[in-house]
C-alpha cells in the first residue's frame, strides 16, 4: 500500500516492477468468462492469477467446481454476451501464459507485445493527465 500524496516515476516502478506491455485482444465473451473463473479457480487462497478488472462486475462462488464459479458478468452495465466480441487489454506475461492463462491462444490479436506500451509508461501518462487518482468505482467483485 502506497500512501496518498504526490506519485514519482520510481513509486510507479514499484507499483509495476516487471516491464509488463500492455496487448490488446479481440475475444468472444465466452472465452472472457473463461479467464474469469480461471482466475477465481484458487479462492480462497490468495493467488497472482487473481483478474484486475474495470468497467466489469461478476459474482463470485466460492463454493462452486472450479470453472463455474464466475456468474453475472456485467460489461459496463450490460450482461455479458457469450456470442459477443469484446476487446480486452491484458498484460503481455498474460499473453505469454503466465499464471496459467493458456486460453489466449485462441484469441485474435489486435495490439502485440512488440506494438504495445510498458504499463508503467501508460500509467505515468493517466497520472500526469489526471492531476488526481482516486479508487476505480467502476468495477466490482463480489465473493460469496
Amino acid at each position: 500500500m502506497f500512501p496518498a500524496g504526490p506519485l514519482t516515476r520510481r513509486t510507479l516502478i514499484e507499483i509495476h516492477p516487471f516491464d509488463n506491455v500492455i496487448c490488446k485482444l479481440a475475444m468472444t465473451g465466452r472465452l472472457v468468462l473463461d479467464v474469469l473463473n480461471h482466475g477465481v479457480d484458487a479462492l480462497p487462497n490468495a493467488g497472482g492469477q487473481f483478474p484486475q478488472v474495470s468497467g466489469l462486475t461478476m459474482v463470485v462462488d466460492t463454493q462452486a467446481a472450479e470453472g463455474h464459479r464466475v456468474h453475472d458478468v456485467r460489461v459496463n452495465g450490460a450482461p455479458l454476451d457469450p456470442n459477443k466480441t469484446y476487446t480486452v487489454a491484458i498484460p503481455d506475461f498474460l499473453l505469454k501464459a503466465g499464471d496459467g492463462y493458456t486460453m489466449f491462444s485462441g484469441a485474435r490479436v489486435l495490439v502485440g507485445p512488440e506494438a504495445g506500451n510498458l504499463i508503467t509508461t501508460a500509467l505515468e501518462h493517466y497520472v500526469a493527465d489526471k492531476k488526481i487518482v482516486g479508487a476505480d468505482v467502476d468495477s466490482r467483485i463480489t465473493l460469496r
